[in-house]
């Protein structure tokens, strides 16, 4: 959670509103999103990563939905490193998300230019070394049929587990804008929908729960 600090402008409170709504900092806010249905796939792996895993299925239909989540998955993956990258560096990385077609929906799009438009106007940055995405869990085909060639409007939906623990976000002076004793990790509920570029974009990522 972001507390305002002197010197910041008040960072605090409209900041806080869409850093938590994009999962940019773990924070003691719960949604209203709806928990997500069984584990249906799985999605690339590496050290610090994990996802459900199911059999693979004989039914065409299944076959198709798993390879479409775990492409949707590896896009989030992608969505994660690119913004954390840009925190890091202290730059604005909606333009590179963007026209990539990494995010969908006018709202998402409008939350994520104001968190970094707000992280440019208070010079602030990510500092340390967390985890960030580590697992993905309850993946599902939630919308549309995964053996139509184009899947534009589709929709995949997960929770993910991000790991923010050990890292901080600093101005310039080095002062830390993250309320103290609140939980850096966090599980979101991730929407992910097709675009007509036939890409997954993300639509939604709010943060559900503290700890995962």
């Amino acid at each position: 959670m972001i507390r305002a600090v002197r010197g910041a402008r008040g960072v605090g409170s409209a900041f806080l509103v869409a850093a938590v709504a994009v999962g940019v900092v773990g924070c003691g806010v719960v949604s209203d999103a709806p928990p997500a249905a069984s584990p249906v796939a799985s999605a690339p792996s590496s050290p610090s990563f994990s996802s459900t895993v199911s059999p693979t299925p004989t039914d065409p239909a299944e076959a198709a939905a798993q390879e479409r989540i775990a492409d949707a998955v590896q896009r989030y993956k992608e969505f994660r490193e690119i913004y954390d990258r840009h925190q890091r560096a202290g730059t604005n990385g909606f333009s590179e998300l963007n026209d990539n077609g990494y995010l969908a929906g006018m709202d998402h799009r409008a939350r994520l230019k104001s968190v970094w438009d707000q992280y440019g106007e208070h010079k602030l940055k990510l500092i340390g070394e967390g985890e960030g995405l580590v697992s993905v869990e309850n993946a599902e085909y939630k919308k549309g049929d995964p053996l139509e060639a184009e899947f534009t409007g589709h929709q995949i939906v997960f929770e993910a587990c991000i790991d923010n623990t050990g890292t901080d976000v600093v101005t310039p002076d080095g002062t830390s804008v993250l309320q103290e004793g609140v939980s850096q990790r966090v599980r979101m509920h991730v929407v992910m929908e097709g675009l007509p570029a036939q890409v997954w974009g993300v639509r939604e990522a709010d943060v559900v729960k503290e700890d995962c």
